[in-house]
């Protein structure tokens, strides 16, 4: 089995048709919210250990020997939070770039899941994110950066209208300018991080940058600059919040209602759990549900997702099912594979549809005599109805095919219209069924005789037309001269 840093895009496809079928199903049926986190940026932007590594090395650049150096002293307070053994202490050399210490791999993971304690060191006479936005050297690491294949993966299945809520950790502008190199403006999302972002012009899909949003920030510094959640006491103070209560609500209800894919985030943050612990206070997901209410994209689930897992489906359930829960979240493959291999399982779901749908219309078409018969001449004469075929004639006629006007015309038109009827009333069950229906609508094949080809568009064209045949029978009738370039009156 490979691992998830390994598969391919061909194996991730199997493991949609086959254990994880119903994730496939379901992210194709509009049934999944993806909640995004670092690891679908890695080869775009640098992660959090990238962060600490730069942080630290910010800091060494700036270290005096003097007593009162603020710099020594929150590198001292950094280096602490590790523990560092005394053989690692001694391998820390001030003289040398960080990432030539032989330690630095160690340290690096224990301070990983401090990430917002390290980002919360003060520095003397300086704002409270001194770190973040200079020592990161912000406007510069989250901006500006080119879409990867994940963040293009996430604009087409957007684009498809099966995915149109994301919630993401991230502050990068990678997801927007995916959908820009797509050739869409950033209005095609509604980016929202605070509740007033919410009451903007309703777009195609909504993505919650709950941790603030770095070409914001960069934009309208005044004004995002303080949402940039990253410190402990930040992240503590944002559930109690009111700039946020709106957005908290909001995904509140985007965990209840949608089931939750999880990619590239490590959930450690208190904030997200508070979140996912509100769903099992009022009725949430079961874990039997089917799919899987709750999918994480790993190698091994950490202590946080196993964390969270309990606290939807409650302590008495992940203790008396740990294994089963843990062993249907997993899903062993990151961000790039999958996210490609969702992208082809939609497209595959697609073209299905459509020719399946194809393959039924073209199965109520007309018998070829008929067919030839219009073509020669009865459509020609639309007023024209030619006499019914005597007794003696009848074996003929249904070896050649119904004439037009016959009983076998009308059940045709009859076939197509209950046809196209189904097709309307499936065309509300998934994204998908609605752009095969339409497709199916709009893209019909060739009309039988006595039908307008304007009955198969939209509803306003039709109004038109009648509207101009109206006006065409109301000149006529006066004994003006009736003209297609007249203008008509405006339709509601």
């Amino acid at each position: 089995m490979p691992t998830a840093a390994s598969i391919s895009i061909l194996e991730t496809l199997a493991l949609l048709d086959g254990p994880y079928a119903g994730v496939g199903t379901g992210v194709a049926q509009g049934s999944y919210a993806f909640w995004l986190g670092s690891g679908i940026s890695r080869d775009r932007v640098i992660g959090l250990d990238g962060v600490l590594a730069k942080l630290l090395e910010f800091l060494r650049e700036r270290v005096t020997a003097s007593a009162a150096c603020g710099y020594r002293a929150a590198f001292d307070k950094i280096i602490a939070m590790a523990a560092p053994s005394d053989d690692e202490r001694a391998e820390i050399n001030l003289a040398v770039p960080v990432t030539n210490w032989p330690c630095i791999e160690n340290l690096l993971k224990r301070l990983w899941k401090q990430y917002s304690a390290v980002l919360s060191v003060e520095m003397p006479g300086e704002r409270l994110d001194h770190l973040l936005w200079v020592g990161l050297n912000f406007p510069n690491t989250f901006a500006c950066q080119p879409a990867d294949a994940e963040h293009l993966a996430i604009a087409m299945l957007a684009l498809e209208g099966t995915v149109t809520e994301f919630a993401s950790a991230n502050w990068d502008g990678l997801i927007e300018a995916a959908m820009r190199e797509l050739g869409y403006d950033e209005t095609f999302y509604r980016i929202t991080v605070t509740g007033a972002d919410l009451r903007n012009p309703a777009a195609a899909a909504i993505l919650y940058k709950f941790h603030g949003c770095a070409l914001r920030a960069i934009d309208k510094e005044d004004e995002y600059r303080s949402l940039l959640v990253a410190r402990s006491l930040q992240i503590a103070n944002w559930s109690v919040n009111d700039k946020f209560k709106i957005v908290r609500d909001q995904l509140g209800a985007l965990v209840q209602t949608r089931r939750t894919l999880m990619i590239g985030l490590s959930a450690q943050d208190a904030n997200i759990k508070h979140l996912f612990a509100a769903v099992n206070q009022h009725q949430g997901w079961q874990w039997t549900d089917a799919p899987t209410p709750i999918v994480i994209s790993a190698q091994e689930l950490g202590d946080d997702h196993k964390d969270l897992l309990g606290l939807v489906y409650g302590e008495e359930s992940y203790e008396a099912h740990r294994d089963e829960i843990c062993e249907a979240a997993r899903l062993q493959a990151y961000a790039k594979p999958l996210l490609i291999a969702l992208l082809l399982k939609v497209l595959t779901a697609k073209l299905e549809v459509l020719a399946a749908d194809a393959h039924a219309l073209g199965a109520c078409a007309p018998p070829a005599s008929e067919r030839h018969q219009r073509r020669r001449g009865a459509s020609l004469f639309p007023d024209r109805r030619p006499a019914r075929p005597s007794h003696a004639g009848q074996a003929g006629a249904q070896e050649h095919g119904p004439a037009r006007g016959s009983g076998g015309a009308r059940a045709y038109r009859a076939r197509r219209s209950r046809r196209l009827d189904k097709l309307r009333r499936r065309s509300g069950r998934s994204p998908i069924r609605r752009a095969a229906a339409d497709l199916a609508r709009h893209q019909c094949p060739r009309l039988p005789c006595g039908e307008r080809r304007h009955d198969h568009q939209p509803a306003r064209m039709q109004r038109v037309l009648r509207e101009r045949r109206r006006r065409r029978r109301d000149l006529l009738g006066s004994g003006r001269r009736a003209s297609a370039t007249q203008p008509l009156r405006r339709l509601a």
